[in-house]
Formats: C-alpha cells, sequence, structure tokens
C-alpha cells in the first residue's frame, strides 16, 4: 500500500470537512443545551449528523460549481490556443513567415525562428517550435556523444546520460524544460493557460539549448 498516498488523501478530506466539523459541532452543541435539562445523548448526535451532511453536500455543490467554471476557462484558452496555432500555419502558406521547421538546418535556426514567433505574439506557437528545437538538440548532443536513443522514453533517458556529463544542475533543467515541452505538444489545459501569457518561458529553451552547443561537449 502506498502510505504517502495515502496520506495524502486523508489530509486533503481533513482540509475538506474541518469547517463541516466546526460547524456541525456548534450547531450540535447549541441545539443540546435548548433542551436541557432532559437533553440526551441523541439529541447532540442527530443534529451534528445532519448539520455535516448538509455542510459537505454544500461544499461539494461548490467544488463542482468551481471545477465547472474552471474548465470552460481552460477550454477557452485551448480553443484561443489552437486559433492562434492556426494563423500561424495560415502565415506559412502565404508566405508572411519564411523559416520554416522543416527547412532549418539546426537546433539554433529553429530557436532563432520561434524567438520571432514569440516577439510577434504567437507565444504557444513559438514554444511548440521551441519544443521542436530542443529535441533537435538532445539527438545532436547525442549523435555527438555517442548516446543510442532507443525505445521508448529514449529523450528521457539521453538526457539522463547527458547529466552523468554536464552535472546534475544541467539534468534538472533539461528534465524540467522537456517535461513542459511535453504538456503543451499534447495540450495540457492548465499548461497552455499558463504558458500563453508567458512569453519570457522562450529564455528557459535558449538557456539549455545553449548548454547542448557542441562548444560545451566534454571531448
Amino acid at each position: 500500500m502506498d502510505w504517502k498516498h495515502v496520506g495524502a488523501v486523508s489530509l486533503k478530506l481533513l482540509k475538506q470537512s474541518g469547517v463541516p466539523l466546526v460547524v456541525s459541532a456548534i450547531y450540535a452543541t447549541w441545539s443540546y443545551t435548548e433542551k436541557q435539562p432532559n437533553a440526551s445523548p441523541t439529541d447532540w448526535i442527530t443534529p451534528f449528523a445532519a448539520s455535516f451532511f448538509f455542510c459537505m453536500w454544500l461544499i461539494g455543490q461548490v467544488l463542482r460549481a468551481s471545477k465547472q467554471l474552471k474548465d470552460s476557462d481552460a477550454f477557452k484558452d485551448l480553443a484561443t490556443g489552437q486559433a492562434e496555432i492556426r494563423d500561424l500555419l495560415e502565415d506559412v502558406k502565404r508566405g508572411t513567415i519564411t523559416a520554416a521547421a522543416g527547412e532549418a538546418e539546426s537546433s539554433s535556426e529553429l530557436l532563432q525562428q520561434s524567438s520571432l514567433l514569440v516577439e510577434q505574439g504567437n507565444v504557444l506557437a513559438g514554444l511548440l517550435q521551441a519544443g521542436v528545437a530542443l529535441e533537435h538538440a538532445i539527438r545532436d548532443k547525442a549523435r555527438r556523444t555517442g548516446i543510442e536513443l532507443r525505445g521508448s522514453n529514449a529523450i528521457r533517458k539521453a538526457i539522463d546520460r547527458i547529466g552523468i556529463e554536464m552535472g546534475e544542475s544541467v539534468k534538472v533543467q533539461l528534465h524540467t524544460i522537456w517535461s513542459l515541452r511535453n504538456r503543451l505538444a499534447h495540450a495540457d489545459l492548465d499548461a497552455i493557460s499558463e504558458l500563453r501569457d508567458n512569453p519570457e518561458v522562450i529564455r528557459n529553451y535558449e538557456e539549455v539549448i545553449g548548454l547542448l552547443a557542441s562548444e560545451h561537449d566534454a571531448f
């Protein structure tokens, strides 16, 4: 049994039921004192139980409504991000954007194009392309250092190997940015909502891709 998970669930339940417990205990105590001197334990338990379950039901309704509003906002953000990507594709077709990802010869060229997209206001599209540049840079680094890219999670395994050469801090940076890239590439709603108004994230991509350049190779 995963006791850590059990503890986390128990703590969350305790937090959610804390206020209903206090309110119900106060109400039950008031009701009990009103029936003195002939009150029995049942006169405390009955109002406590009724009040507690009512409070929990009310909190459940509030949480459900809050989640629905949050999901609605997230879907709006997703739709906006998709619209930005569609606009980007239309610009490519019209020739407004000249350096398409497939034409770039290196991760640095891909990254330059990504930065340009972000500067033009196409933040999500720029970060998506920065993710392509990151994968390009990792694969180049793996090829130069003799790291084989095989099987599932090949990129993550390559990052672990690169970390042996370049240090733990670089490894952590790479894993962090790669996870961010995956969340965005798989249309994670929270990631889209978080990143669409944060153009400065492109600087993180620039930093880690710069670390993967050939001049930083150990041999």
